[in-house]
Order: structure tokens, then sequence, then C-alpha cells
């Protein structure tokens, strides 16, 4: 899994590919679903750090924001609210 990005630390562990950035766990894959946080750290590094992580993992989702919302936009372009903490399943 690409890690390039500065701070981001990527482990796998009990079956669970966890990704870390900095101090803050941003992204949890357990194989079906994402767990997200931002931990009111919501930056570019953040978002494509994110975004690199969907990639990774072969899921076509997208951090984006507007009016300075942070949304998740699946392949069809609809937009779901981040909530920290949230879960997704494959979209």
């Amino acid at each position: 899994m690409n890690t390039n990005r500065k701070g981001l630390s990527v482990v796998l562990y009990e079956n669970k590919t966890i990704a870390q950035l900095y101090s803050t766990l941003i992204f949890v894959f357990d194989g079906n679903t994402v767990t997200l946080r931002h931990e009111h750290w919501k930056t570019r590094h953040t978002k494509n750090c994110i975004n690199d992580l969907f990639d990774a993992i072969g899921w076509k989702a997208r951090v984006i924001q507007r009016d300075f919302e942070w949304y998740v936009q699946d392949e069809s372009e609809n937009l779901i609210p981040f909530k920290d903490g949230m879960q997704l399943m494959e979209i």
C-alpha cells in the first residue's frame, strides 16, 4: 500500500488495514467496511491521504469539500456528508 505521504503510516493488524496520519487514526478497512476519521483535522493533506487509501483498496470513493463542508462522493457522484467515525460499505 502506498504510504509516500508525509506523516502517514499504514499497518496490517488483526486482518485490518489501519492508517494513521501523524497521531490521528484516519482510515480502518476490514475487507468490507471502511471507517473514516479526521478528528477535526480537515486539511487538504488528510483528504489526499484518505483518497490515496481508497485508491489502494480499489474503491472509487473520494473525499471532497464543497462550501467548507466535507463529503464522501461515490462513483455515481452522490454526496454523503462526512461524519467523524463514519462507516462505509463498498460503494
